[in-house]
């Protein structure tokens, strides 16, 4: 995790899907054939069928959005047609990935897409062109499947693919890591840095990585990292304002009310909700368990004595422990939460509690720059160019650690030696153990 990128995850989309048989065969954006009839009416549809029934078309005609009605026509009505030549059609317009990739997708593209067109456009001019294109796909899926591996125009052998796809990742590695430092922010820097050099050193762009961090960290200061780290702070509280917003727009949807009537059987509540507001496990809670919707299902209308005149219906109120942290009103009853909002629910209290959790590391590096900028120099220290790279491609001087940092960095280290301690000591006993059974 880079810990100054807290871009939330999308919103969950609720989508009513209505599946109808044949309607894949007609898209919003694509053309359709045109059938002119002899009374001056023009049908807009895909023909299915002009063979089987001599005397009659299958047309399927869309008739409101995902709908379709199937309609014949007597050929004899007809005065012409006008058949779809494809051009709109999202296969015509597939063409081969800039690089090479999997089997499964070149198969699926002609089996699916390509092959699909030319039997939807018989009587298309573009018919020529479309099967150039798959032997051109199927060409390609048959070397994929050797093991050779494309980039642009240039193909490698399977032997050869490996080495160019770390090329290929150095190359992006280094254009991640000069955004980082271009943006200020040093804590991308690092985590690049750390976790990702050390696979790509037979490289060719590893010297290039090695010069560029080696240079980059001389010239850091301490106050230049406290800036990065302070707008990284900055960033995350934007984040837990917007996520703690996002939560109390779902827990807080309005409920229908309506006025008392004499009439109506209702379950009288003396109050909402406690004036307490415990705070939930970010980490761990699911509001799924904690939903309680029991206290309304004995009566169809629920009140309160706050507002004795109003009810509401108790089929749609729910009581959440776990989710009255973040209550606006209490006067008011809580809308009864579906699934998917409560996962939603759930996966916004993840990044609260992922944000709590590294709230007090960035204040931390705020006081302390200088531990940070020591990490970044044991780093820089530790790119040497291997064995097969000429030193002159390398930077002859790495970063130097100067003995305020060494200090800074003092109190880090040791919780380390305290774990290293104990693993040692753990060793020993089991030894010990080991050797008494032995002897046994």
């Amino acid at each position: 995790m880079r810990p100054c990128l807290y871009a939330p995850l999308p919103l969950l989309k609720f989508l009513s899907v209505y599946l109808v048989a044949g309607a894949c065969l007609l898209q919003k954006s694509a053309a359709a054939d045109q059938i002119v009839l002899k009374s001056g009416t023009t049908i807009t549809g895909i023909i299915m069928t002009d063979q089987e029934t001599p005397d009659k078309l299958m047309v399927n005609v869309s008739s409101s959005p995902g709908i379709i009605d199937g309609q014949e026509i007597s050929k004899s009505s007809v005065e012409k047609i006008v058949w779809d030549n494809g051009e709109s059609d999202p296969a015509y317009k597939l063409k081969l990935p800039d690089r090479s990739t999997t089997a499964d997708w070149y198969s699926s593209a002609i089996s699916h897409q390509l092959q699909t067109w030319l039997k939807r456009y018989p009587h298309s001019a573009l018919q020529g062109e479309m099967q150039q294109k798959i032997v051109k796909f199927q060409s390609e899926l048959d070397r994929v499947k050797s093991g050779e591996y494309r980039d642009g125009e240039k193909w490698y052998t399977a032997g050869e693919r490996l080495k160019h796809k770390l090329e290929n990742e150095a190359s992006d590695l280094l254009a991640e890591i000069k955004a980082a430092v271009a943006a200020g922010d040093f804590l991308t820097f690092s985590s690049l840095v750390d976790q990702n050099t050390a696979r790509y050193r037979q490289t060719s762009v590893y010297p290039q990585i090695t010069a560029f961090v080696q240079e980059t960290v001389r010239g850091t200061t301490p106050e230049m990292i406290k800036s990065s780290v302070g707008r990284c702070r900055a960033s995350m509280d934007a984040q837990w304002d917007d996520t703690v917003a996002r939560v109390k727009k779902i827990v807080n949807q309005p409920v229908r009310a309506m006025t008392r009537t004499p009439d109506m059987r209702v379950g009288n509540f003396a109050y909402w909700a406690g004036s307490d507001r415990p705070k939930p496990n970010f980490n761990t809670v699911d509001v799924r368990e904690s939903q309680n919707c029991q206290f309304f299902t004995d009566s169809p209308y629920a009140t309160c004595d706050l507002h004795p005149g109003v009810v509401y219906f108790g089929s749609e109120l729910e009581f959440n422990e776990m989710t009255k942290y973040f209550y606006i009103d209490l006067t008011i009853p809580k809308k009864k939460l579906t699934e998917p909002e409560m996962l939603e629910i759930n996966r916004l209290y993840r990044i609260l509690g992922r944000i709590e959790s590294d709230r007090p590391k960035l204040d931390d590096l705020i006081n302390n720059p200088s531990g940070l900028l020591y990490n970044l120099k044991q780093l820089a220290a530790r790119l040497s160019p291997p064995p097969s790279t000429p030193l002159s491609n390398a930077v002859s001087q790495p970063a130097t650690v100067t003995a305020a940092e060494t200090t800074a960095s003092t109190s880090a280290r040791g919780s380390n030696y305290a774990v290293y301690g104990i693993y040692l000591l753990g060793g020993i006993v089991v030894l010990a153990t080991l050797m008494g059974l032995k002897k046994r």
